[in-house]
């Protein structure tokens, strides 16, 4: 039982919530009836199921946690995972608008309907080269090179990064190679 007391002062009136919590007496205040039942049943079942920790929030940040999962439930997405995604944004965004750079991106690349693997986009290159006609050496080197690539980064393409690529290429130890035929020395009369 949470008990609520009315009181005036300099003509107002206000409802207090009285109860305790880790042997301590709590107090909180409301300017209408309707939110001091409202708290007053709330603390009252927090307390009866021994969840008394959970009233430390104050009405207004309560309801704004519940808002909140609400509209993520909306998109199956934890609390936290939201808020930890949205921090990861605003730190790489500064003072961009996240709003502002998630409508210029979808103007520049469009609504991305599918996530595909590094492995589906290989393939389907491959294909591509292959239906144009490009020569079978030209296919074996494009197979090897590319299906290392797929190797290494089975993922979303979408997470690969051109510093990774660099750093993978430059791992492959290849050396860079012209045919002698193709140099032309400015300097000689041939």
């Amino acid at each position: 039982m949470v008990p609520i007391y009315r009181t005036e002062s300099k003509g107002r009136v206000r409802f207090t919530l009285s109860f305790y919590r880790e042997g301590h007496r709590m107090r909180k205040m409301f300017n209408d009836l309707e939110s001091a039942k409202k708290e007053a049943l709330f603390v009252a079942q927090r307390i009866q199921s021994g969840m008394q920790h959970v009233t430390d929030l104050k009405p207004h940040e309560r309801d704004n946690f519940k808002a909140s999962e609400a509209l993520l439930a909306k998109l199956g997405i934890p609390l936290f995972a939201a808020v930890e995604d949205y921090v990861r944004a605003r730190t790489l965004a500064g003072s961009e608008s996240l709003s502002v750079m998630a409508t210029e991106y979808g103007k520049m690349f469009g609504n991305i309907v599918r996530r595909a693997t590094v492995p589906e986009v290989v393939a389907e290159l491959l294909k591509i080269r292959e239906q144009d006609g490009a020569s079978t050496k030209y296919l074996g080197q494009l197979r090897t090179t590319l299906n290392r690539l797929a190797a290494k980064f089975p993922g979303p393409i979408l997470e690969v990064t051109g510093p990774s690529v660099d750093a993978w290429l430059r791992s492959l130890d290849i050396v860079a190679t012209t045919c002698p035929a193709t140099i032309k020395n400015p300097f000689s009369d041939n």
